[in-house]
């Protein structure tokens, strides 16, 4: 996955001058006895961004970073109990209050195998109400 925003921006704050930090989280879900949602994250963030301590990522510009990129290979699939869930939230700087932001997520699911599993999934997620956009490329070969 990867994740890019543009948040606003204040140079008065020097260091902090990125006023709010959007996180992405993609993975399974179950429901409790209770009736609560039970989430697990399973798309890491890619391990060169992944650090364990917050002052560590605030450090390498990870933390409050307008682009960030989730990794992971599963090659022997999951057990999943209820379904899958994407989660993104919104964290402002000292309870700024923020109003929504745009953002942009793209998510790459490919089989390892090799199999066409594109119209499968676009298909679930416009059932569930989801827009879906195919990203056109063009190459363009220059000769030197």
């Amino acid at each position: 996955m990867t994740l890019a925003y543009l948040p606003p921006l204040d140079h008065r704050y020097g260091h902090e001058y990125c006023r709010t930090n959007i996180d992405a989280s993609f993975g399974t879900y179950s429901i409790l006895e209770d009736g609560k949602i039970n989430f697990k994250g399973q798309v890491p963030l890619e391990a060169k961004w992944d650090e364990k301590y917050e002052s560590a990522r605030v450090l390498n510009g990870f933390k409050w970073s307008p682009i960030k990129s989730y990794y992971r290979k599963m090659r022997k699939g999951l057990k999943v109990e209820h379904g899958w869930k994407l989660r993104v939230d919104l964290t402002p700087r000292h309870g700024l209050n923020v109003p929504p932001q745009e953002f942009v997520l793209i998510i790459t699911i490919k089989d390892s195998d090799g199999n066409d599993i594109y119209s499968e999934i676009t298909n679930g997620l416009r059932e569930r109400g989801y827009l879906t956009n195919n990203i056109e490329t063009k190459y363009r070969i220059r000769q030197r």
